[in-house]
């Protein structure tokens, strides 16, 4: 899995976090630039997911994400398209929760100040 670096350090006056973006037009998703997501044109819900989440500004938890998509209201629909999300990326984990989407990070992002081997366990 490759290592994702911030660009930045958080201190006192940068509380912003690292989220995620999706880019509709390229339907690529990033984090801190690095793209680690490009999805193909068929995936229609797994875009619709992503761009619901983009749209609600990554809040943990956005409900009915598939509204726009025929049947998009089946939890099993969502369902499919959380695991499909899973699948194809190693670090973000996305959740369908009774109708909603949630996600957190997988591994944490390595900075200055933390050093994700450490806290992963894993070694070079």
């Amino acid at each position: 899995m490759k290592e994702i670096k911030a660009t930045y350090r958080r201190s006192a006056r940068d509380q912003a976090p690292v989220l995620p973006f999706y880019d509709t037009d390229l339907r690529e998703l990033s984090v801190t630039g690095e793209v680690i997501l490009r999805l193909p044109v068929q995936a229609r819900s797994l875009a619709a997911a992503l761009t619901a989440l983009q749209a609600a500004g990554w809040k943990a938890r956005v409900p009915k994400p598939l509204a726009c998509r025929p049947g998009g209201n089946d939890p099993h629909h969502l369902a499919i398209a959380a695991y499909k999300l899973n699948d194809r990326q190693e670090l973000i984990d996305f959740h369908a929760d009774d109708g909603a989407l949630r996600w957190n990070w997988r591994v944490r992002l390595a900075s200055r100040r933390f050093d994700t081997t450490q806290q992963t366990g894993q070694v070079g």
